[in-house]
């Protein structure tokens, strides 16, 4: 059965400075059991292997004459024998027709705990519980050929390379490759806490996979017998993909149940985002790639610094809508590199009209002058060190109580189909960026008091062009809400990503890029400038040119995710592979855009009456793909990233 319990995952590295501390990786998770495993659960005491068919759950046939529990069983890879392993110290070998008992292997001192056939079906390896030994068998004689000491204790999981030439096993902590035909040990692979439930070799015999106790499953290199990245799953259905220098990919809250101790201090993972959230590198090294590390975790951090707000006072009620939020940073160490403050999870800017600086030797004291929304506000501030670790939150909860103000919608579109290169035109981008206008002019006013629209095309979708219209929406007061559509190219570059205007003309030329393309560290400035609370940014843009990028997806996720952070507003992105990818003739649309429109007309609704951005979300993660697959024959994965308050867009009724 699996269970649940709070899992410690330890890594203490020596202290080197005084910006170097020992390191722990703390977390909650869940153990990994293989569905192998989960039947052996169901087996366990029976004294007699059971065959099931798989399409009914029929029983088929039992196979008696064990005289204890049962283990561990197995088919031959032809399908006409099976192996079953007892704690009555035998394996016994069945031919599946009959239910009759061919051969019993005996010799084992104690409980058989674990088997598996070669991929030829000559030999079986067998592990034991409490003898801390693995014993290779030949099949027609029974005859026991080789034993492989070494286990310091029970052996848990044994497994064949592909070519039968190697064997995995595990014991209580240990993962050992070991060489078939002498028996002797090549490699052995540390790192696990507590017990090796199960083993696995890649296809191409370069890697080892093992699931522990310890509520981990790690890839390994078994030519060096480093560990290469480890795969944590959450019981909220959260996970985490994290390699031993610290870099991670993680599902959109699965960073914040693994923690991290420096010193007497305890952060999560997702304290170390901007530095070592990258799910390209996560990527190269699950695929061998050998790429040179930047960042290493285990050498130490600069400390964040400590944050509070220091007024108003917790709690305080307000009659007027605006205040000053003072926020204190004190050095612990590491430095400060910014101070940020979020408005109900959206960021606020730094306009210099609005923020007053104060430096007070090792102590930096911001104050935001802010508009409140009604009811309750919630302030969030945070700080950087200098290497860009973030410091734990401060939060405080305010009231405003004054009479209920009207909310606007406002809905920036560009659409591109003209570029001045004419070997980037598209076919959608336009007819996208006016269905959305279109839509929200039809259906927008239902929810909100007025709906205003902004939109720019082709020759008019320059970089100056854009960023003036985007400028406009400083004009939107808190409780507004914004939906920003950008349609055309996209290009991902050193962890940027950036939109192609109509001027740019050859995206693949480095400086031309960072020069001309609208990048999103400046749409995160535009973004931030903004004084609506309530923001959902979508881009429709597709990979400009027609070489593919292997890691297209991983790129744009780790630039748009950054994005959506450091702004607290909610994005959802077309990670398209090619321009062809994201246009369908057959639908009119680009699939994106044709899937979110359909969201939006009530397919999202799941039964409610009211569209929020969440449900949109959630409705184009799980379709947009469908429709790809249906249409490109390839599946469309968008990269959804949600950070800001949940709010509603539409009404359906």
């Amino acid at each position: 059965r699996a269970t649940l319990r709070r899992g410690r995952l330890e890594r203490i590295r020596t202290r080197r400075s005084a910006s170097l501390r020992k390191i722990r990786y703390v977390g909650c998770v869940r153990r990994f059991f293989t569905v192998t495993h989960r039947k052996i659960g169901a087996l366990r005491f029976a004294n007699a292997p059971y065959n099931w068919e798989v399409a009914t759950g029929k029983e088929i046939r039992s196979f008696a004459g064990h005289t204890a529990g049962v283990s561990s069983v197995a088919f031959s890879p032809d399908g006409r024998f099976a192996l079953s392993g007892s704690s009555d110290k035998t394996l016994r070998l069945w031919e599946v027709a009959t239910g009759k008992e061919i051969r019993s292997f005996a010799g084992r001192t104690l409980w058989v705990y674990a088997l598996t056939f070669s991929p030829d079906g000559r030999f079986v390896l067998s592990g034991g519980v409490f003898d801390n030994s693995m014993r290779l068998w030949e099949v027609a004689t029974g005859k026991e050929i080789q034993s492989f000491a070494g286990h310091t204790s029970s052996v848990a999981s044994v497994v064949f390379s592909p070519d039968g030439r190697f064997a995995l096993s595990g014991d209580d902590k240990t993962l050992r490759l070991w060489e078939v035909a002498t028996g002797k040990e090549i490699q052995s692979f540390a790192g696990h806490t507590d017990y090796i439930k199960s083993t696995a070799f890649s296809p191409n015999r370069r890697f080892a996979l093992s699931g522990s106790s310890d509520n981990t499953t790690r890839l390994w290199d078994i030519s060096t017998g480093k560990e290469l990245a480890q795969f944590i799953s959450f019981t909220d259905g959260e996970w985490l993909a994290i390699t031993p220098e610290g870099y991670f990919n993680a599902s959109p809250n699965g960073a914040k149940h693994l923690n991290v101790r420096v010193g007497n201090q305890v952060y999560s993972i997702d304290n170390f985002y901007e530095r070592f959230f990258d799910p390209v590198y996560v990527a190269s090294v699950l695929q061998g790639k050998k790429i040179e590390t930047i960042a290493d975790i285990r050498k130490g951090i600069l400390t964040p610094p400590d944050v509070k707000i220091i007024s108003p006072a917790p709690g305080k009620e307000f009659s007027s809508d605006t205040v000053t939020i003072t926020v204190s940073a004190k050095d612990t160490g590491g430095g400060i590199d910014e101070i940020r403050l979020y408005h109900n999870g959206k960021a606020i800017g730094e306009d210099v009209r609005a923020v007053k600086i104060v430096p007070k030797g090792d102590e930096i004291v911001k104050s935001y002058t802010v508009i409140l929304t009604d009811g309750l506000n919630n302030f969030r501030a945070t700080a950087f060190s200098k290497d860009r670790t973030e410091s734990n939150p401060y939060e405080l909860l305010v009231k405003l109580a004054a009479p209920q103000k009207d909310v606007s919608m406002y809905v920036f579109a560009v659409g591109i189909n003209n570029y001045k290169n004419p070997a980037l035109n598209l076919n959608y981008a336009v007819p996208d960026a006016k269905g959305i206008i279109d839509f929200f002019n039809q259906r927008g006013k239902g929810l909100f008091k007025k709906v205003e629209t902004i939109d720019i095309y082709n020759e008019q979708a320059t970089k100056q062009g854009i960023t003036a219209r985007l400028k406009q929406l400083e004009n939107t007061q808190p409780q507004d809400a914004v939906l920003i559509y950008l349609a055309g190219h996209g290009e991902s570059l050193h962890d940027k990503w950036y939109f192609i205007p109509h001027e740019l003309t050859y995206p693949e030329r480095e400086e031309e890029l960072k020069t001309k393309g609208i990048s999103s560290d400046e749409l995160a400035g535009y973004i931030k400038g903004i004084k609506a609370q309530k923001i959902l940014l979508l881009l429709d843009s597709c990979k400009s040119g027609a070489v593919l990028v292997a890691f297209r997806g991983f790129e744009d996720r780790k630039a748009l995710s950054q994005l959506s952070r450091s702004t607290g507003v909610h994005v959802v992105a077309a990670s398209t592979k090619d321009q062809f990818a994201a246009e369908v003739k057959d639908l009119g649309h680009g699939a994106f855009t044709y899937t979110m429109l359909e969201g939006l007309k009530g397919a999202a609704a799941g039964g409610t009456d009211t569209i929020t951005v969440r449900k949109l979300m959630g409705y184009v993660e799980e379709q947009l793909p469908e429709i790809t697959k249906k249409y490109k024959r390839e599946a469309q994965y968008p990269v959804v990233d949600s950070r800001g308050m949940d709010f509603p867009l539409v009404k359906t009724k």
